[in-house]
């Protein structure tokens, strides 16, 4: 168990700031239908069956580049190990209370995320999504495809049926849905972005369209898109390639001005690369409508880790969209941890029972959400990763990193931190979030050579000991195996606060209730704390 503060510097590239990835304007491209019209017009996808797409490990990829500690940090006291300890034998959430069936999968279980508004669910797996009523999870439209949105706006590929998986994220602050996904083949990657015109999720949006090329305007590739709400952005992240090569060019963070795009205006866009040296990165996404004030610069994190997968440390940014400008990283150390499937380079890990084959679980890169609080007690940034115990397992590290923005570098910290192990099973995939109480919720994947793939979630009240999860619930179990090569691939599942309450968690994952190749189903469920009025 860790709690507290920990060893604390801040570390400078060899580069005198991360390169510039470009400063220009997105412009809006009209709107489209509204939503609930395309239905009649857009393919059926509950059958459809997604492309094993699969996301690259970075970790044999990074340029190791050698860091210079800078003045201003300063050594803070270190505690005790993380350990893996079994959870106490009590859960405080009263179970689930939508509990349904979402999209079906197919093959490869690519890229599945969700999100909640006032009235509504709203679901992405792969290019597919679908709408349910939130009171009690009847679908209201879908599935459709995402390219449907931008049908007839000139905006190819976008437009166009192909490309990566698409995301979902609920602006609590302006009460808006933005959808985006990642169009087109390699060497034509294009963010595609549709942002709701009212609070209707079935209604009208409008779109945009970012391309992801250089600085000399030449192609690249990127993968596993993420998107973030900060007051004055909405902040995208990706891990980028070279086209010719595949040679990783590290991660990439791109700020659009939030007011222009939920307003229907052309908007700002500021891109930073900190280069080759660094993993993929994730922006802090803003939990609860208590902002912190307008032109605060937003956390960045990611994980720092050698061509093994092993890391003690977390490096977290500070990008201020109001003067387009990105901070040196400050390394928060962390407990030895390494990366899951870190044996197998990234390969297959997890083992399913007999005749299912291994599938796999990303370890080198935080999952989706890094989710923040600000509050009179505060600022609060929570974080989750998979990671590889001593006898091959994986597990689920935890933090709760306090004060990530308003101050000075020195005086952020790690509050706490666990790793959830509780048994003999395999849990990966996770996704985190905070309440308003302070409650902490991880939702993930559950697998073993017993267990057939399924869904759990496991909590912690504020009050509890720091570093320790509460018994975990069964969302869905599984009752089947994967039997051919698709696997679970990176940003699948996504856990989601309830902006009509800020102490509901959504969340939705893939399992298998049968043995098959491509016989992956969503879930979609809900619950929450029974301290969190």
């Amino acid at each position: 168990m860790q709690t507290m503060t920990q060893v604390l510097v801040i570390i400078s590239l060899s580069m005198s700031s991360p390169a510039a990835a470009g400063d220009t304007v997105v412009p809006q491209r009209g709107v489209s239908e509204a939503l609930a019209a395309l239905s009649s017009s857009a393919p059926a996808l509950t059958a459809a069956r997604m492309p094993d797409a699969g996301v690259r490990s970075v970790s044999a990829l990074m340029r190791a580049t050698p860091r210079k500690l800078a003045q201003g940090g300063r050594s803070l006291h270190a505690h005790p190990a993380a350990v893996a300890t079994p959870a106490p034998g009590y859960v405080n959430t009263g179970g689930t209370q939508i509990n349904i069936d979402g999209m079906a999968a197919g093959t490869g279980a690519a890229g599945l995320a969700g999100a909640v508004g006032e009235q509504h669910y709203l679901q992405v797996a792969g290019a597919a999504l679908a709408v349910y009523r939130k009171h009690d999870g009847v679908l209201q439209l879908g599935p459709v495809s995402v390219h449907a949105l931008f049908a007839g706006a000139g905006l190819e590929p976008c437009g166009a049926p192909g490309g990566g998986p698409a995301s979902v994220l609920y602006d609590q602050l302006e009460k808006r849905w933005l959808i985006s996904w990642l169009a087109g083949a390699p060497g034509r990657h294009v963010q595609c972005i549709a942002v709701s015109t009212t609070a209707d999720p079935l209604g009208s949006y409008y779109r945009y369209a970012m391309k992801i090329d250089g600085a000399g305007a030449e192609a690249l590739q990127a993968e596993d898109a993420r998107i973030a709400l900060w007051p004055d952005a909405y902040f995208f992240t990706f891990s980028l390639f070279d086209n010719s090569h595949g040679r990783y060019r590290g991660p990439r963070i791109c700020a659009i001005e939030r007011l222009a795009l939920v307003r229907g205006r052309d908007a700002a866009r500021h891109c930073k690369d900190p280069g080759p040296e660094f993993g993929p990165a994730v922006a802090a996404s803003l939990e609860g409508d208590a902002a912190a004030p307008r032109g605060t610069p937003a956390p960045i994190v990611s994980l720092d880790f050698t061509d093994g997968g092993h890391g003690a440390r977390l490096l977290l940014w500070r990008f201020a969209f109001s003067s387009a400008s990105i901070g040196a990283p400050v390394a928060l150390a962390v407990e030895p941890f390494r990366t899951a499937c870190a044996d197998l380079a990234g390969a297959a890990c997890i083992g399913q029972p007999s005749p299912g084959t291994a599938l796999f679980a990303p370890g080198d890169r935080l999952m989706p959400r890094a989710a923040y609080r600000h509050d009179a007690g505060g600022e609060t940034l929570v974080l989750t990763h998979a990671v590889q115990q001593d006898d091959g397992r994986t597990g689920l590290r935890w933090y709760e990193v306090r004060d990530p923005v308003r101050n000075p570098s020195s005086a952020v910290h790690l509050y706490q931190q666990g790793t959830h192990a509780p048994d003999a099973d395999h849990r990966a995939i996770g996704s985190i979030g905070i309440d308003r109480a302070g409650n902490i919720a991880l939702g993930y994947s559950v697998a073993g050579p017993t267990t057939p793939p399924g869904v759990r979630y496991a909590g912690r009240q504020r009050s509890d000991a720091p570093g320790r999860m509460q018994a975990e619930e069964v969302i869905v179990n599984g009752h089947g195996v994967q039997t051919g090569p698709a696997r679970l691939l990176a940003a699948s599942g996504a856990l989601a606060l309830d902006p009509a309450d800020g102490c509901t968690f959504w969340y939705t994952q893939y399992y298998l209730p049968l043995t098959g190749h491509a016989t992956w189903r969503t879930r979609i469920a809900s619950f929450k704390f029974r301290n969190c009025m």
